[in-house]
């Protein structure tokens, strides 16, 4: 985000960079990469669960940029959260096939955190992710429960209707393909 990248005195200044194309650019890179594992990993209920889960994990991993300003163990709390964020976010995209849906999701939950942080007196954000502590590891259910609910088995075929024909796992090459014989 333009407002962790570098350390700002007051949260407008943040809520606009949050709401920029950077924001638009991080979420579609996003896309791509749940896509991509998506394809590597196919749409069987198996393929979605690990292309989630992997995307997520990515998704985590990104914000530990942080750890240029602000605590380390805030840090790996704020990875935690985004990485199970990360996972419903690949969840809805991978349900909709729309990836505009997961775009707004995210500039609204950083705008939503910057004006609540700014009301409360919050400095700048490297404050706030310092400020995170494992009383908050409860609120991972937030993102893990509309995870389940999207991607249960009942509805986690809806997948392939989006993205059926580009991501299916790649198959073994037919015996006469790589030079050995039928019998």
């Amino acid at each position: 985000m333009v407002y962790q990248e570098e350390k700002r005195g007051n949260y407008r200044r943040g809520t606009a960079g949050s709401a920029d194309t950077g924001n638009c650019c991080r979420s579609r890179r996003s896309g791509v990469i749940a896509q991509s594992l998506l394809e590597r990993f196919g749409t069987g209920r198996a393929g979605v669960w690990k292309a989630c889960l992997l995307s997520g994990l990515l998704f985590g991993a990104a914000h530990l940029t942080n750890l240029l300003s602000s605590a380390p163990f805030g840090v790996l709390m704020q990875c935690v959260f985004a990485a199970s964020l990360g996972t419903l976010f690949a969840a809805i995209y991978f349900r909709t096939g729309n990836l505009w849906v997961t775009v707004f999701l995210h500039g609204a939950m950083d705008i939503a955190s910057m004006l609540v942080g700014g009301l409360y007196g919050t400095e700048d954000v490297a404050e706030s992710i310092s400020g995170y502590d494992a009383s908050m590891m409860l609120s991972i259910l937030i993102y893990l429960i509309p995870t389940l609910f999207l991607l249960r088995k009942k509805k986690i075929g809806e997948v392939a209707l989006y993205f059926g024909r580009d991501c299916a796992p790649a198959a073994a090459p037919a015996p006469e393909e790589n030079g050995e014989r039928l019998r």
